[in-house]
């Protein structure tokens, strides 16, 4: 046989074993927080869709989620105490930040609220309310608000000073959770009769009553404060608009036990959500789309909050588990255990997010020197 005869019949063999080859299948798309899908998932209930979310929305790819490597505890190496823990002497509540340079505010079991310095930790004053307190916001002002297991709102400013006393109608209902919005036109409460008032500001008149059914434990308004958020005892989560306290939308959100906290990012972009079935789950918030549900808690999600630039997640459970995401991947950078004997209550990043401010039922409050995003 010539060798062009042979060069051609090789040419030949190789074709036909090429035909048999299974074509190699496309490379998985993977959705990203730059990408997010924009389409409502199956809900049991949609009234409209939400107003901010984005016209002719495509077709979202349904993407595994992968699973959590094995968590690696007690990595203090990795994240450690900036200062010396405050130590207030009784179990704390809940914690929150006020405006940048502002101070930390955090509620005692007793209703003592705690001014303290955000960069020392160094105690400023107190206030003592009436009655035990299970809640605080901060309003654009900077002022904090709590409310009461008596129906009580109070507002108090940095120096201590009692700025507005609203006693609501349910008089005897706990508040369980309390938010502004940015631009503090409205004070959303929620009782534990499960009814969530809108209330002026200013006059403290109602000016809405929400009808959720069921005891409220989380609320947050999305950062155009044109919704506010909700989620409680039955695992759900509501969509209102805030200017009309219509119902938008409300899904079931995966959470087999009550959902305890909520935090979104500064451009509300992703919305985070914690449960009592140690869970965390990360949405789209522009529709409410699941994205991830993040592993590796021993214990109920008491406490979310996101880093300023969004990348980071913050999560802390009824163990004194302190859990520190990465969001993009969905997968835990830093863990620490026992890092509040009996449980974290409260979790806040300083406006430059170098570091961490932690408060739990063993009285203390911490502050952790985190990774840069």
């Amino acid at each position: 046989m010539s060798r062009r005869n042979s060069l051609l019949l090789a040419t030949i063999v190789v074709l036909l074993i090429s035909c048999g080859k299974p074509v190699a299948p496309a490379a998985e798309q993977i959705v990203s927080p730059t990408s997010l899908p924009t389409s409502l998932p199956e809900t049991t209930e949609v009234q409209t869709p939400l107003p901010h979310s984005p016209t002719a929305p495509p077709e979202p790819s349904l993407v595994p989620t992968p699973a959590n490597p094995p968590i690696t505890v007690n990595n203090a190496d990795e994240l450690a105490l900036l200062a010396a823990p405050l130590d207030l002497g009784e179990p704390l509540v809940a914690l929150a930040l006020s405006s940048p340079g502002g101070l930390l505010a955090s509620v005692g079991e007793s209703g003592r609220i705690y001014f303290i310095e955000p960069n020392s930790l160094a105690l400023q004053t107190t206030f003592d309310a009436p009655d035990p307190v299970h809640t605080l916001a901060v309003d654009p002002e900077g002022s904090t608000t709590v409310g009461t297991i008596n129906g009580q709102i109070l507002t108090i400013a940095g120096d201590g000073t009692l700025l507005q006393t609203i006693q609501l109608s349910d008089a005897g209902a706990p508040v369980n959770g309390l938010a502004y919005p940015s631009d503090g036109s409205q004070l959303a409460a929620a009782l534990n009769n499960g009814a969530v008032m809108i209330l002026d500001p200013e006059s403290g008149s109602i000016l809405q009553t929400l009808p959720t059914g069921s005891p409220i434990r989380a609320l947050i308004y999305t950062p155009d404060s044109a919704i506010l958020i909700t989620a409680g005892d039955d695992g759900l989560i509501r969509y209102w608009d805030s200017a009309e306290g219509e119902p938008l939308y409300t899904g079931d959100i995966g959470h087999s036990a009550t959902v305890n906290s909520l935090a979104q990012t500064e451009d509300g972009i992703i919305l985070a959500s914690g449960g009592a079935d140690a869970e965390v789950k990360i949405y789209d918030d522009y529709s409410a789309q699941w994205l991830n549900t993040l592993l590796g808690h021993a214990g109920s999600v008491e406490a979310l909050a996101f880093s300023p630039g969004g990348t980071l997640l913050a999560s802390g459970d009824s163990t004194g588990r302190l859990i520190v995401w990465d969001v993009i991947v969905g997968q835990p950078l830093l863990t620490l255990d026992a890092v509040h004997v009996g449980g974290i209550t409260g979790l806040t990043f300083t406006p430059d997010g170098s570091r961490l401010i932690t408060t739990g039922l063993d009285g203390s409050v911490q502050m952790w020197g985190v990774p840069p995003e």
